[in-house]
């Protein structure tokens, strides 16, 4: 998730690094297409519109920065193991959905939902439960308190094989633990059948809907964010059960392969996670494999402009009827989103996925990642009512939540980490991505020559230096004395600015050469798997020597993840 600071007295003292915060479709990691019909020059950005009307014309922006519309066709490829959980031992999650409407603005909206998940278990221990992450009732109350009074599990039933399976909810709902009947051994499979009911509220969550530029219930945005009950990480002899909290992520799951079929109201176009298939019906179908979640978009008159990158089929979303917001994804969000792209590609490895789903819609923070499909808020892009610079206050926003949620797909996305206890492994590193793209594409602002200390005395100043690498609870409980900053922040500014601030002096420390190589190799040794913090200090120290790392590891780290040898 990117996030703007809320307090203006600490974002105007500490402009760059106080507004920094992080919450995408197709196959996974290293699954890329053999062969694709579109075709760009290097140089420049190739843009299809996919109106619904064939008989768009076609133009050709007069800008060689500025994208050319042109036809263009995708071809995504499939794993061929998808479903193979023999061959992955990668969850399958086989979901039918049913979006409903509302009659007046405000209500709630429904899904209905049912979904067969086959799942092995790679522990060594029996699994006589199962945990499920139901995030819906937490969406509800952590972000809508004031107006609901009930939070109750979206599950209505879990089924194993005939048997209708007992759950009981948590004290944070997401959190559900389902009796299996017959348990589960170390390396067999399992199978459970889950219905639920998600209410949608309207507002700016990671669940929610919006009337677009608050016209008619016709012109509803339905925006879910990961919604699907899904089986979290079991390690050391339990689940991941972070707790659900509104600013920040509390996900970790492993990549899994996911089949979601999508009925919607008439005339609905739909947006999510995975290659896509519209049948004649009006339903969609989408396939994705190897990837940690499952996020959607929807309404009608959704329309996109499309680009390459170096292969990868880029797609900003918008809304037909709002020319600024089309005028915005031509000339700003998909050229920044192609070149991210090649940028990242370049410095980091390729990128995971076939394609990258970009999305304007309404959300408190400055966006959200998921895998090969990102949110941005779309306040950023809607016409400034004072002066200009106000407008330039919003494409700076837009610029640098863009990039940190691309820098997601490689950090998060592809290589995954506990959001919930160690988040600077996501969060760090994307932030530190925003500053790379400025370097890589010849940003030499006054900014970008003092960021690191920007984020040093950002940390020090909100945080007291409190350690990197601590999970949500140890912010909100710490006591550091004399530091009023509120736990939020707290959070931010240390897994944010201070995991960017540790990357920054690291690639002080080792020198430009040796810290890209040490990023490529962390990405390809680690793309579709999950890390620790202990995982990457140990090969920092194997590259640079644990003595060489050994003061700057107990800046910024509790000393039972940096003493790692």
């Amino acid at each position: 998730m990117h996030k703007r600071a809320v307090t203006a007295t600490l974002a105007a003292v500490f402009i760059s690094s106080a507004i920094l915060s992080g919450c995408t479709t197709t196959a996974g990691p290293a699954a890329k297409p053999a062969e694709r019909t579109t075709t760009a020059n290097t140089e420049e950005t190739s843009a299809t519109s996919a109106s619904k009307d064939p008989t768009t014309e076609e133009t050709t922006s007069s800008e060689t920065n500025e994208p050319s519309i042109e036809e263009t066709t995708k071809q995504t490829t499939i794993d061929p193991d998808f479903g193979n959980i023999d061959a992955t031992g990668r969850t399958q999650y086989d979901a039918n959905l049913k979006i409903g409407t509302i009659s007046q603005y405000g209500e709630l909206l429904t899904v209905e939902g049912e979904e067969e998940i086959t799942f092995q278990n790679y522990s060594k221990d029996s699994w006589k439960t199962v945990c499920l992450r139901d995030y819906n009732p937490s969406n509800l109350k952590e972000e809508f308190g004031s107006k609901m009074e009930e939070y109750h599990t979206a599950i209505t039933e879990v089924t194993q094989g005939d048997k209708t399976l007992k759950f009981k909810e948590a004290e944070d709902p997401s959190i559900v633990t389902v009796t299996l009947d017959r348990a589960v051994k170390p390396g067999k499979e399992g199978k459970i059948r889950v219905k639920f009911t998600l209410k949608v509220p309207e507002g700016a969550a990671r669940q929610s809907y919006s009337l677009v530029d608050g016209q008619s219930i016709d012109d509803i945005v339905i925006c879910l964010g990961p919604f699907l009950p899904t089986i979290p990480v079991y390690e050391n002899g339990d689940w991941a059960k972070g707790a659900y909290f509104a600013f920040g992520e509390c996900f970790y799951t492993k990549c899994a392969d996911y089949k979601v079929h999508v009925e919607v109201p008439a005339d609905y176009e739909v947006c999510a996670t995975g290659a896509d298939f519209k049948n004649n019906d009006g339903s969609y179908d989408f396939i994705a494999s190897n990837v940690r979640d499952f996020s959607l978009l929807t309404g009608k008159n959704l329309n996109y402009l499309e680009g390459d990158a170096n292969g990868v089929a880029v797609k900003v979303w918008y809304y037909e009827g709002q020319d600024y917001a089309k005028e915005a994804a031509e000339n700003t969000m998909l050229p920044l989103s192609v070149n991210a792209v090649k940028v990242f590609s370049d410095y980091f490895g390729d990128y995971a996925y076939d394609d990258l789903d970009v999305v304007m819609c309404s959300f408190a923070y400055g966006g959200m990642e998921s895998p090969g499909f990102i949110r941005i808020n779309d306040d950023y892009i809607k016409p400034s009512e004072g002066e200009d610079e106000e407008a330039g206050h919003n494409l700076h926003h837009l610029t640098e939540s863009l990039v940190h949620e691309i820098g997601h797909e490689w950090f998060y996305s592809a290589v995954g980490n506990d959001q919930y206890n160690e988040a600077w492994l996501d969060e760090g590193f994307a932030t530190f991505a925003e500053y790379l793209y400025r370097v890589q594409t010849g940003d030499d602002d006054e900014i970008t020559q003092n960021q690191g200390k920007i984020w040093c005395d950002t940390w020090h100043a909100l945080c007291g230096g409190i350690k990197i690498d601590l999970s949500y609870d140890d912010y909100v409980n710490d006591k550091t004395a004399g530091l009023q900053t509120p736990a939020e922040y707290k959070y931010t500014y240390c897994v944010y600015s201070g995991g960017a601030s540790f990357l920054y002096d690291l690639r002080e420390l080792m020198g430009e050469d040796d810290f890209r190589e040490l990023m490529r190799d962390w990405y390809k040794s680690n793309s579709g798997k999950e890390v620790t913090t202990k995982l990457f200090l140990q090969a920092v120290s194997d590259r640079i020597g644990s003595d060489n790392a050994k003061d700057l590891f107990s800046t910024y780290f509790s000393a039972v993840n940096y003493l790692v040898h």
